[in-house]
């Protein structure tokens, strides 16, 4: 029968509410375990295995997010106008100029909730 490897330290670490999002963010792809190493040993820690994890701080506005990335057909608008300005057809008609403004203010209002969902600080 084989043995089971032990281990014979543990750590057990208490943190507020602010710190564990701070480690989420700061550990993500990296277990917590591996990130305490890597931070206490620096590159002298002993290489291990890894999951993923993600810094999303509003898991409902990334839902928002790509609930509006399904609906906007951005993709498909902006392969039209390439495909038309490709073949030279493409004029800047009022409704044309609609249609950019509106695909731009609809990018604009997914970076917004993008960038509220990551918890990146803007300028």
């Amino acid at each position: 029968m084989q043995e089971k490897k032990t281990y014979p330290s543990h750590l057990t670490l208490r943190l507020s509410a602010e710190e564990w999002e701070q480690l989420e963010c700061d550990a993500a792809g990296l277990s917590y375990s591996e990130h305490a190493r890597h931070q206490l040993f620096q590159n002298s820690a002993s290489k291990r295995r890894t999951r993923n994890r993600s810094c999303v701080k509003d898991h409902k506005a990334l839902g928002r997010v790509l609930g509006l990335l399904g609906m906007s057909r951005i993709g498909e608008t902006f392969k039209q106008l390439a495909k038309l300005t490709q073949n030279g057809l493409l004029f800047v008609s009022p409704e044309l100029e609609t249609a950019i403004l509106e695909a731009c203010a609809d990018i604009r209002e997914m970076k917004t909730h993008l960038v509220k969902a990551l918890g990146v600080k803007t300028e």
